[in-house]
């Protein structure tokens, strides 16, 4: 069985644009993008990420008690980098507050 997905005349362009710029035909490059989709972990949790990268289950522990005791300190969320002053970076849920 397939399926055809359909795109606007403009994003096609973006898509044939990026392909050539690789050397590939579009349909490839789609090809590319579902082989690396099919290969590429996914992670919904941040402990879930410690453990791709190796952590123990303790170390995943003591991190966590050390984010809520940082937490528990300032009263509030902290931002990307785990510094409350970078509150409202791009790319966190305070940015557009």
């Amino acid at each position: 069985m397939s399926h055809a997905i359909t795109v606007s005349d403009e994003d096609y362009e973006i898509i044939a644009q990026h392909a050539v710029s690789k050397g590939l035909h579009p349909d490839d490059l789609v090809a590319e993008w579902i082989a690396d989709l099919r290969e590429t972990p996914t992670f919904f949790e941040t402990d879930d990420w410690f453990r791709h990268l190796g952590a123990t289950e303790e170390q995943i522990a003591e991190a966590r008690q050390l984010a809520d005791a940082r937490t528990a300190n300032t009263g509030h969320q902290t931002g990307p980098t785990g510094h409350p002053e970078d509150e409202g970076v791009a790319g966190t849920a305070d940015a557009n507050t």
